[in-house]
């Protein structure tokens, strides 16, 4: 079910790390968004009419069409300055970036469908049945994409909706862990399979004697599902059956027509009893902890490289960050992954053997070997091979201890598991605990600046760091004290300036030599780099000695900066006009 899904959390993936690439500033974007949305698609177009041979792959080769497509995409994408102008463009959306992810990936989705969707025969048939097999082959990426903008949403509806996001408590550090868990679990077990079966359109079966012997192998193995859907054979462009959805109400069990009507009722059983062996050992629960599992120890690992470079001096190159990602994304999937779903794939078929016996499961998984043109013996490395499953079956049936064996080698896998998301959980909550980053940075800082007295460069991006977290914690002492251990080594330094005018100027009943000092440090930055958040502080400043005509100026020059997307980041324009309103309200008012 992961594997249609692939190409999209690789995509998202590489345009999070092309993002990051430094890239020159674009004027006009108007060329890069007509490569985007005409010339990129195009690659796919051309991609779906090569030979599968051409590719290294057995006829179609969708998947090899896919990731092709996905090198070929990022490729361009890294080589020409396309997301940053995009970004700069999408400035006026109140966060270009997420925009930029946004329409990146619809027009991944245009064209990773294009690469599997053929042009050639669709020429050849009428533009009806043209359009349906293009629209058909958009909807099955379609909840995965759903998922992902909605992902584009959520930090901003957490920092709104976690009252006290500023706070450094680790208790809070553990709520964020465990509210983002919960999220992900009701996507699991409810969105995903609802979107499921809205977007792939698909519905109950009719009643008949096969839809009543999978209900009544169902009961058998005391399932419940909340309804039995026809999988439509050229959705996935193979007949078969699975099974999604953790929680009864929202589990649906789903079968291809055409895999349907070749199997007799016998084989049917089996291959619900297959099906049905998943839902009883809850296997879905364990993959679920193993993806979690993984996301926690890439932020773990990113975190780790991050803490490195800030405290060596040395950050890691970016092509090294992108690799370890993207890499360990595909190593999960092949290796991680792959290795517990042929377990766990072996214990379902089990459950088949139990129920009934190795003739009426060898006859089910040969007809799916037919229907797919698959050789009996190719191998699979998510559900080991035709031959090797029929080989274990009769073994089995010989020999019932090695069902018994494997059930026990796969108890130890899913404590394994269970054994790495608990521990994945407590180092990422240690990891992102404020008052964790905080105690070990200070003391760290501490203990290299003990020796020599001053600060010197290689202190510069620890500094910055420690003085942005005292600031974002409402610290104003310790902000200030390491804002100015940073100008002693860089005294022009336009954001320390700025940074350290904000904080003079709004702490707590600051005194007339602190406004002074905050207003002559803001005049500094706004000099030295113009930017809309610089003349936001010196509008402050101005403020704040209760020169109004100067904050007024001020803050009009910040909103017309933010307008041009300088130095705006991702704060709405709605802040910089409220700012402009309020100064100009006071003045009047004086």
């Amino acid at each position: 079910m992961l594997i249609p899904f692939l190409p999209y959390l690789l995509a998202i993936a590489g345009v999070s790390a092309v993002l990051a690439l430094p890239a020159p500033p674009v004027e006009s974007p108007g060329w890069a968004l007509v490569a985007l949305f005409f010339v990129l698609p195009l690659l796919g177009a051309i991609l779906g009419d090569l030979p599968g041979r051409w590719l290294g792959a057995r006829s179609p080769g969708y998947l090899h069409r896919r990731l092709l497509f996905l090198a070929l995409w990022l490729t361009l994408l890294a080589l020409l300055p396309l997301p940053e102008a995009m970004r700069g463009a999408l400035a006026w959306s109140g966060d270009g970036e997420a925009a930029t992810v946004a329409l990146l990936l619809l027009n991944f989705w245009i064209g990773d469908t294009l690469a599997v969707s053929p042009l050639n025969p669709l020429l050849r048939e009428t533009w009806p049945a043209q359009w349906r097999r293009f629209v058909q082959a958009l909807r099955l990426p379609l909840p995965i994409l759903l998922l992902m903008a909605a992902g584009l949403l959520l930090p901003v509806l957490s920092d709104n909706l976690l009252v006290g996001g500023e706070g450094r408590s680790a208790a809070l550090s553990w709520l964020r862990l465990l509210g983002g868990l919960a999220g992900m679990l009701a996507l699991a077990a409810v969105a995903v399979p609802v979107l499921i079966r809205v977007c792939w359109g698909l519905h109950p079966l009719a009643p008949s004697p096969a839809e009543a012997a999978v209900r009544e192998e169902l009961a058998a193995n005391g399932v419940t599902v909340g309804a039995v859907l026809a999988w439509p054979d050229e959705l996935m462009g193979h007949v078969t059956a699975g099974v999604i959805g953790l929680v009864p109400r929202f589990r649906y069990l789903m079968i291809s027509p055409s895999l349907l009507a070749a199997l007799d009722l016998t084989e049917l059983r089996s291959v619900t009893a297959h099906e049905a062996g998943h839902v009883r050992q809850r296997h879905l629960w364990y993959f679920f902890a193993a993806i979690v599992s993984f996301v926690l120890l890439m932020q773990v690992l990113a975190t780790g490289l991050f803490w490195a470079g800030l405290f060596t001096g040395g950050s890691p190159p970016l092509w090294l960050l992108i690799g370890l990602e993207v890499g360990g994304l595909l190593v999960f999937f092949r290796f991680g992954l792959g290795f517990v779903s042929r377990h766990f794939e072996r214990q379902a078929d089990g459950n088949a053997l139990r129920r009934l016996g190795p003739a009426p499961f060898e006859g089910a998984i040969v007809k799916v070997a037919l229907l797919n043109g698959i050789a009996l013996e190719q191998d699979n490395w998510h559900h080991y091979g035709i031959a090797q499953r029929i080989r274990f079956a009769n073994a089995a049936h010989a020999e019932p201890e090695k069902l018994r064996q494997h059930d026990r080698g796969v108890r130890r896998i899913k404590v394994a598991l269970l054994a790495l998301l608990l521990a994945g959980l407590g180092v990422q909550a240690v990891a992102s605990s404020p008052d964790a980053v905080d105690w070990l940075g200070e003391r760290y800082l501490a203990r290299r600046m003990s020796g020599e007295g001053e600060p010197s460069r290689a202190d510069l991006l620890p500094l910055q760091f420690l003085a942005t977290r005292a600031l974002e914690r409402g610290d104003h002492g310790a902000a200030e004290r390491y804002f100015r251990l940073v100008l002693r080594i860089t005294p022009e330094n336009p954001q320390a300036q700025n940074n350290l005018a904000w904080v003079l100027v709004t702490q707590p009943n600051p005194g007339a030599g602190e406004l002074e000092e905050g207003l002559r440090l803001a005049e500094q930055a706004a000099r030295n780099d113009p930017l809309a958040y610089v003349f936001d502080t010196l509008a402050e400043s101005h403020f704040r000695l209760q020169q109004y005509d100067a904050a007024v100026k001020a803050a009009s020059r910040a909103l017309l900066l933010a307008e041009e997307g300088a130095g705006r980041g991702d704060v709405p324009l709605r802040y910089y006009r409220e700012r402009l309103a309020a100064f100009a309200r006071h003045g009047q008012g004086a």
